[in-house]
C-alpha cells in the first residue's frame, strides 16, 4: 500500500511486517520524541546508534537529498529532518488524525510545534554554555518562563495540549517539559495543567510500558563529552543523568 503524503510530498511504502530503522547518536537528544511515537503506534523499528566518523561514512550512501540525523529507513525510503522522521511514521502507521482532524487542529498543531522548537533551542543553548549553573535562573526567567506561561493558559481544560486526543505536536511537547523536569523539577509548581499534560503523557500505556525498559532508564540526555565540554565534573549541569 502506498500513500503519497500531501504535507511532505514523501512516497509511503507501508511494509508493516518489516523493521523500521531509526539512526541518532544513542542518546536522547532530538530523536526521542519520535521513539516515544513509534512505541505509542506500535510500530516495530530498531535502532542505529552512530559515531561522528561512522555517520560520515554512512551519510554519503544514504538514499536521501538531505543526509542528516535522526533518520528513518523503511525499505529503500529514507526520510531525514526530525519533523519529517515523526510525519512518516504517523503515515507509515496509517494514523494521519494525529497530525490534525480538522483544519484548525493543523493550523493550531503547527503553531505549538512553533513555540516548542523555540524553547528546544532555547535549552541547548543554556545546555552548551560553559557557565550554565551561574546563568540558569535567569536564562529560566527570561527564556523559558514567558513560553511556559502561554503554553499553561493555551492547556487549560485539556487532557493533550489541543484538546482531549493525542496529536504529533505533543510527542515533542513532552520532551521539552521532560527535560525542563531535569533542570528544575520544583518548575511545574507554577504550571499545572502543563504538569498534568505531561503526568497524562506519561501514563499512556505503551509510553509507560517503554519507560520502565533500561533502553530508556540508562539512554543518556545528552553525550558524556558535550557534558564536559559544558561544565567540568560530573552531571554539573543535570544534563548527563539517566531518567
Amino acid at each position: 500500500m502506498c500513500i503519497r503524503d500531501r504535507y511532505m510530498g514523501i512516497i509511503v511504502t507501508k511494509e508493516m511486517e518489516q523493521k523500521i530503522e531509526i539512526g541518532y547518536w544513542g542518546i536522547q537528544g532530538r530523536v526521542e520524541p519520535i521513539i516515544n511515537l513509534l512505541e505509542f503506534l506500535k510500530l516495530k523499528y530498531e535502532v542505529k546508534n552512530f559515531t561522528p566518523p561512522l555517520w560520515q561514512a554512512e551519510k554519503q550512501t544514504l538514499n536521501n537529498y538531505f543526509p542528516n540525523l535522526p533518520y528513518i529507513k523503511n525499505g529503500d525510503e529514507v526520510v531525514c529532518e526530525t519533523d519529517a522522521v515523526a510525519i512518516q511514521a504517523v503515515l507509515l502507521a496509517d494514523r494521519e488524525e494525529l497530525l490534525g482532524r480538522t483544519n484548525r487542529e493543523k493550523v493550531e498543531g503547527a503553531a505549538v510545534r512553533g513555540v516548542v522548537a523555540d524553547i528546544f533551542s532555547d535549552l541547548f543553548k543554556l545546555f552548551f554554555n560553559p557557565n550554565c549553573l551561574d546563568i540558569k535562573s535567569k536564562f529560566l526567567q527570561d527564556k523559558i518562563h514567558p513560553r511556559l506561561k502561554r503554553l499553561e493558559k493555551f492547556a487549560a481544560g485539556k487532557q493533550h495540549i489541543l484538546d482531549d486526543n493525542i496529536h504529533l505536536v505533543d510527542f515533542f511537547l513532552y520532551q521539552v517539559l521532560y527535560l525542563i523536569s531535569k533542570i528544575d523539577d520544583t518548575i511545574f509548581s507554577a504550571y499545572p495543567n502543563l504538569f498534568h499534560q505531561m503526568r497524562t503523557f506519561e501514563a499512556i500505556p505503551e509510553i509507560k510500558a517503554y519507560h520502565e525498559t533500561e533502553t530508556f532508564k540508562t539512554k543518556p540526555i545528552l553525550t558524556p563529552n558535550v557534558a564536559l565540554k559544558m561544565a567540568p565534573g560530573p552531571r554539573t549541569c543535570l544534563l548527563y543523568t539517566s531518567p
